[in-house]
């Protein structure tokens, strides 16, 4: 509540509101003077002095006045005649009083009257101003404004004033609204004795609490024709706790050194609970009072806070004006209001170096104080405005006042500083860390600023010659006024709108029904969405704080934190989908919650300019979430099954708004087409019914979210136009291009602006479809890819000349390539994810196929470089590699092997020649690049045959003799094709510039090989008949088999030569067992080659009366056993004669004893032979 500035005895000289500062103006100027002439007097401007603060001359009120960073402009309602001419025909300017309460009622005394009127229109615009007379009363006492209460009660509909003297004669009036009711006025005289009155406070529906200049404080409450009234007392144990200085400064009637200088109350969290705050020379304090049913209080006052302001504030203002403490400093508590609706109070002081000095500068400062019991908190604003300090002056200095624009909000935005002759204004919520303060004088002749106050968030003063006027921040909104309310008025679109004002209350000037109104309805609304919208609107006027404080609170249960993502979609969407309020063909169609008067629009009437201030608020909007901390707290939105991420539903918003301005400006050209398509779509939304006095252009164009309708219904139109035969080819082909360029448009700008605000931070764990791919049910690729096809099967064919053609093919690498890219964001949100590898894998096949058909009939039609820029774009190496080969370009090759390095196109190059068999270009498609030879070399190692090659042609022989032997080990099909490699191998081996142990070891290897080849080669002719096999073609035979052909039955001639190889090929068996395993495994054999041998004789007609040993001398036993005894290799295979005959090969010979006699005795022999030599 204000407290305006006010004639005041000379018994106190530190008052403020001294009328020696005062310059009256002159008496007979101002008769003879018209009103319109004084105020042309008064806006004549003058050049501002040097300094960082502006200064204005009495500004022109009659249009608006705009200066550094301040606005002042006539306030919407005029001054009634009635208050003109009482100000214009005043004796003493000096001794009106004014005061303008936050309800927007404004009173003003003047000598013996009082007038009452509204700033506001009443709803039936009727403006309503009352003079009242005021009884006279005695020289020493007085009427002045701040004692005196206006007020409306909401239930009867009444108007009571309430009117205080200095010297505590109370008049109260029911209900002025009625004049010819008897005994309207109610009379009482208070016991105050020499303490003057100080200020009267309307508690709803308590009555009033009066104060006195020293602390007294009655409770007044009017009831019939009687008031009562009680003086407040204090709890004697908050007294104990007080010093003596302040015990005598409250509830006293001695003589006082320390004076009131302000006073005002707010409700507490309590019904019927009220805190008092007051501000003296040296102290503020805060009393909690307690009413009951409005006739008592329950309790005295209690004392809930204290702050010594000098001690508090003189330091800190030292350090801040000086960098140190100035123990010769003084300060002077000035005046305080409410700050915010949390309960914070500004508190204006001034402060001079020294008093003994007058040429010293008084500074200014506004300390606000959110919380009065922690003073760690107090936030000083420092004015630029200064003013040299004199003693005899002092009362002028301190004759200043502040008015807070909004007291109710969340945190301090603007505020004023006012005396009779200047208004000092401050932005603190300002978006900068400039100053923003400006010092507008009013000291035309005969001009003074009367009073001031606060209403809807303005600050409103009242001027001598100007009415009243209001100042705005030229820096207090990022967004225009228009659009501002426009977001404001369909905030109830969010959700049911807020509860209207009652009838009654609506038809009383003065209730606040206007933009603060809904700006408090939001911000108390229990839905976040609005709440959010709320906080919004504070961050578009520059008031950070106030939004930051409005989102923790609004957010703060963890019910509403899981309503976050969903209020942030609504706003956003509730954003591009608004209704273009400005526009006054819409009143009729815009939803009754939203309507607004639109007689002093200054919205756009053009569709184009409404989408662009739409995209202003949106992407205000996003940065609004970043810097408040909500972006970064959103996750998902669910509808249904499926779940989005929120930041790209968000971006989806920008990016309709994008394609919305996209589709306007393509429009006009595109008239026909496009308007039928529309039609189409708000057909099928059931619109076209409700369409009056707007076209269906405005109506599509308002649902910025559903634009993306008009694809499928461009598609269907396209159709319908090229069925008519009337048509000629060259018409058809300009249709088709008509589609394909607002397609373009609204799909190209649509990439753009995501690219442009790309979500890198966003959840990765989603899929991401961006809505340029599908949306809902509307599936825009496939709509696209049927443009594409209608391209080439039919715009193609249509188009008579080079120039249409030429547009047709760009069109189809357009289309093409908002398609492919389409995909490459789909693939990328599901690369960060292992679980949906199987999605992936789905969408990369879909992809792959949709690219080709793509990008194929562009090559088809002979458009190769076109063909080119998508394949590269969107690697599609076959295309390129194909375009490569046909040409024989061959050298392009290489330049997309280093581009394309990490997409793998050196080894998509070298399996699609080895898929043709290519070898030779293959092995060529690397010479001169170091880098892709490598990679060429680590591909060929899964393809051996072709590596060698590389090797021999690269130098590296002796990798090429091991790849060869690696080769050869393979090979089982072939044993001339082993023998072959084996030889390159040598060969390779022989060439290779390594030294010779390491050459030798290569070759013996390789010799080792080539040799049990050549136990192959060696095999009887007729066992090759016997297999049908040739040695040419015959395969690689392992050892083993080798040792069954030659002691088998293939052959039947097997003769102690053939045997004696079978032995030589044990050492060529080879196996992964141990050691251990691998001699049992040579016995076995051993063994059963024995066996093989003895089986190829008749042993029954063995005569064993002779010499046994010559007596089976013709056998192939004895036989094989002479050749290795001869070749020194018998030792090696000698048999153990126990094991041979227990073989079971042996099992039936082994029966007769003659047999065995002859075994044992033969072996015995050779074993006694085999001593001397072994010896």
């Amino acid at each position: 509540m204000f407290t305006p500035s006010r004639k005041r005895s000379s018994n106190l000289p530190s008052s403020r509101r001294s009328a020696a500062s005062l310059t009256p103006r002159a008496v007979s100027s101002l008769r003879n003077t018209s009103r319109t002439s004084l105020l042309r007097k008064s806006l004549v401007p003058r050049n501002s002095p040097a300094g960082n603060t502006t200064l204005l001359s009495s500004p022109t009120i009659t249009t608006a006045f705009t200066s550094t960073h301040h606005t002042l402009q006539a306030y919407e309602s005029s001054l009634p005649v009635l208050v003109t001419e009482a100000i214009t025909l005043a004796e003493d300017i000096s001794e009106i009083s004014v005061k303008i309460n936050a309800h927007g009622w404004c009173w003003l005394v003047c000598e013996l009257k009082l007038f009452v009127w509204t700033n506001k229109q009443t709803s039936s615009k009727i403006p309503i101003c009352k003079e009242i007379p005021l009884r006279p009363v005695a020289k020493s006492d007085d009427y002045d404004a701040d004692l005196v209460s206006v007020d409306h009660d909401d239930r009867s509909g009444n108007l009571m004033v309430t009117v205080v003297s200095l010297n505590g004669k109370v008049t109260h009036w029911a209900n002025i609204l009625v004049t010819d009711r008897p005994n309207a006025e109610t009379e009482v005289v208070l016991p105050t004795q020499i303490d003057q009155c100080f200020n009267i406070t309307y508690v709803q529906p308590h009555g009033f609490i009066l104060s006195t200049i020293h602390g007294t404080f009655f409770h007044l409450y009017p009831l019939q024709n009687v008031i009562s009234w009680k003086q407040l007392q204090t709890s004697k144990g908050t007294i104990a706790g007080i010093s003596r200085r302040v015990s005598s400064f409250f509830f006293s009637s001695a003589a006082q050194t320390d004076n009131v200088l302000q006073v005002f109350c707010v409700g507490g969290k309590v019904q019927g609970e009220y805190e008092v705050i007051v501000l003296s020379q040296t102290l503020l304090q805060r009393w909690k009072v307690v009413f009951s049913n409005g006739k008592e209080t329950l309790g005295p006052l209690q004392m809930t806070a204290e702050i010594d302001l000098v001690q508090i504030l003189l330091p800190r203002l030292s350090n801040i004006i000086w960098h140190d403490n100035k123990p010769s400093a003084k300060i002077w508590p000035i005046d305080a209001r409410q700050a915010t609706k949390h309960g914070a109070v500004a508190v204006m002081v001034a402060i001079t170096e020294s008093v003994d000095s007058s040429s010293l500068p008084m500074h200014y400062a506004v300390c606000v104080i959110p919380n009065l019991n922690n003073l760690n908190e107090i936030n000083v604003i420092l004015l630029q405005h200064t003013r040299l300090y004199s003693k005899n002056s002092e009362s002028e200095l301190l004759s200043y006042e502040l008015v807070v624009d909004n007291p109710i909000a969340r945190s301090l935005q603007h505020f004023a500083i006012w005396c009779s002759d200047k208004i000092i204004l401050r932005s603190v919520a300002s978006g900068s860390d400039d100053v923003v303060e400006d010092n507008v004088p009013f000291n035309s002749p005969g001009d003074r600023i009367l009073g001031a106050g606060q209403c809807d968030g303005q600050c409103i003063f009242l001027s001598a010659l100007n009415d009243l006027i209001t100042s705005s921040c030229s820096f207090d909104s990022h967004l225009p006024s228009f659009l501002e309310e426009s977001i404001l008025n369909t905030s109830n679109l969010v959700m049911q709108s807020p509860p209207q004002p009652s009838r009654s209350m609506s038809s009383i000037p003065g209730t606040p029904v206007m933009t603060q109104a809904k700006m408090e309805q939001l911000e108390s609304s229990e839905n976040c969405a609005q709440r959010l919208q709320a906080a919004f609107l504070y961050y578009c006027r520059l008031n950070l704080e106030q939004a930051q404080s409005l989102v923790s609170e609004a957010f703060s249960t963890e019910d509403a934190v899981k309503l976050l993502d969903s209020a942030v979609e609504c706003v956003s969407c509730n954003l591009i989908d608004d209704y273009p309020a400005q526009d006054p063909r819409w009143a009729e169609s815009v939803p009754r919650d939203v309507a607004v008067d639109h007689s002093a629009s200054t919205g756009s009437m053009i569709l184009l300019h409404q989408l662009e201030d739409k995209q202003k608020a949106h992407s205000l909007f996003l940065k609004f979430l970043a810097e408040v901390n909500i972006w970064s707290r959103l996750s998902f939105i669910r509808s249904g099954r499926d779940k989005t991420v929120t930041r790209w539903k968000l971006s989806e918003h920008a990016e309709k708004l994008q394609a919305a301005i996209s589709l306007v400006q393509k429009h006009p050209s595109h008239q026909v087409i496009v308007d039928a398509s529309i039609r189409r779509a708000l057909d099928a939304r059931g619109k076209l019914a409700s369409i009056t006095g707007l076209t269906q252009r405005d109506f599509f164009y308002r649902e910025v979210s559903k634009v993306d309708e008009i694809f499928e219904y461009l598609l269907e139109e396209e159709e319908k136009l090229l069925m008519k035969s009337s048509l000629s080819s060259r018409e058809k082909a300009t249709i088709i291009s008509g589609v394909n360029s607002v397609f373009e448009s609204m799909l190209g700008s649509a990439r753009h602006c995501r690219k442009a605000h790309a979500l890198e931070d966003a959840d990765r764990r989603v899929e991401r479809i961006p809505w340029t791919v599908k949306s809902g049910h509307i599936n825009i690729r496939n709509t696209v890819i049927q443009q594409h096809k209608r391209i080439v099967e039919r715009g193609i064919l249509e188009a008579e000349d080079s120039q249409q053609k030429a547009i047709l093919y760009q069109s189809l690498v357009n289309l093409a390539d908002l398609i492919l890219d389409g995909y490459q964001e789909q693939l990328m949100s599901l690369s960060f994810d292992e679980s949906k590898s199987s999605r992936k894998a789905e969408v990369k096949e879909l992809y792959e196929m949709h690219r080709l058909e793509l990008i194929g009939p562009i090559l088809a039609i002979g458009q190769k470089e076109k063909a080119a820029f998508l394949a590269e774009k969107y690697h599609d190496f076959d295309i390129l590699v194909t375009l490569c080969d046909e040409s024989h370009d061959h050298e392009r090759m290489k330049p997309y092997m280093r581009r394309f390095a990490a997409q793998g196109f050196a080894k998509f190059l070298f399996n699609w020649y080895l898929e043709r068999k290519e070898y030779r270009k293959l092995l060529a498609c690397c010479d001169d690049d170091m880098t892709n030879q490598q990679e060429l070399k680590v591909f060929l190692k899964h393809h051996p045959k072709l590596a060698w090659m590389h090797q021999v042609k690269s130098g590296d022989y002796l990798e090429a003799c091991d790849t060869l032997k690696h080769i050869a080990d393979q090979e089982k099909d072939s044993a001339m094709n082993k023998k072959n490699y084996l030889s390159l191998g040598k060969l390779a081996a022989v060439f290779s510039d390594n030294d010779k142990e390491t050459i030798r070891r290569k070759t013996e290897v390789i010799d080792h090989e080539q040799m049990l080849l050549k136990y192959q080669e060696t095999l009887p002719s007729s066992v090759y008949e016997t297999l049908t096999a040739s040695l040419d073609c015959a395969p690689v035979y392992s050892p083993t088999k080798l040792i069954e052909l030659y002691i088998g039955d293939l052959n039947q001639h097997a003769n102690e030569v053939d045997f004696k190889k079978a032995f030589e090929l044990l050492d060529y068996i080879t196996g992964d067992s141990s050691e251990n395993t691998r001699m049992t495994e040579l016995d076995e054999w051993k063994l059963y080659i024995w066996c093989r041998a003895i089986l190829k004789d008749n042993w029954q007609d063995v005569d064993t009366s002779s010499d046994p040993f010559e007596s089976c001398s013709h056998t192939v036993l004895f036989k094989t056993l002479k050749l290795a005894y001869d070749t020194d290799t018998l030792p090696d295979i000698m048999p153990e004669v126990n094991s041979l005959l227990g073989r079971s090969e042996l099992e039936e010979l082994g029966k007769d004893p003659k047999f065995e006699f002859l075994m044992r005795a033969s072996f015995e022999r050779v074993q006694r032979m085999m001593v001397p030599s072994t010896a």
